[in-house]
């Protein structure tokens, strides 16, 4: 019973890392948008508001990855919605056609 309850505060403690790392990554590149010529905006390639394709060209990386990452931390520690709307909200919509 001991190794149970030890193991799923394992678990959770290297999710919340994961999604604390994640975070501080995103933060971290949207702090050197002043240096670099690329800017971290939405996507007009879409399946909601366009923040998981945004980051994907951003870095880029595939879509359908970001997307699996951000499903990933919405299942195991709800950070992944939070984190989705956050950035919804600030990041502004690519002005490209």
């Amino acid at each position: 019973m001991v190794f149970y309850v030890l193991s799923l505060s394992i678990i959770s403690y290297s999710i919340f890392i994961f999604n604390i790392f994640f975070v501080t990554l995103l933060l971290y590149s949207s702090f050197k948008l002043t240096i670099m010529d690329k800017k971290l905006t939405r996507s007009k390639n879409q399946m909601i508001g366009g923040v998981c394709a945004g980051v994907a060209e951003y870095f880029d990386w595939d879509p359908t990855l970001v997307r699996a990452a951000y499903a990933i931390m919405f299942f195991l520690g709800g950070v992944g919605l939070l984190l989705y709307l956050v950035l919804w909200i600030v990041m502004p919509m690519s002005s490209d056609q």
